[in-house]
């Protein structure tokens, strides 16, 4: 899987022009994928993920059950606006898992 991390906050003009080239590269594959998420906090759990291709058609889009050992941050809930009572009856983690991985089996590769 092809993937590039740089934080617009931070990151030099250098970073940020490297990063252009990459995503018009990796966006002329017919392949592609992009993926967003939404956590229960910062670096946990995700609790809503999305794939759309490079054409912007939606390939996934869905709330996860993380379990209830991960309880929202109320931060993050006020960024995303996602309740643990939405949660509750969404789809688990693994079973949302095995559809990420049918959906990705395509993209590019590094």
């Amino acid at each position: 899987m092809n993937l590039l991390a740089v934080d617009p906050i931070t990151c030099s003009q250098e970073d940020r022009t490297r990063a252009r080239r990459w995503l018009a590269r990796t966006l002329q594959h017919p392949d592609t994928v992009i993926l967003d998420t939404e956590t229960v906090d910062l670096g946990a759990a995700v609790c809503e993920i999305a794939v759309i291709d490079t054409a912007g058609q939606v390939l996934l889009n869905t709330l996860v059950n993380p379990g209830m050992e991960h309880r929202i941050n109320q931060e993050a809930q006020r960024i995303h606006g996602i309740t643990m009572d939405e949660l509750a009856a969404a789809p688990s983690t693994r079973t949302v898992l095995s559809q990420l991985v049918a959906i990705t089996a395509n993209s590019p590769r590094t």
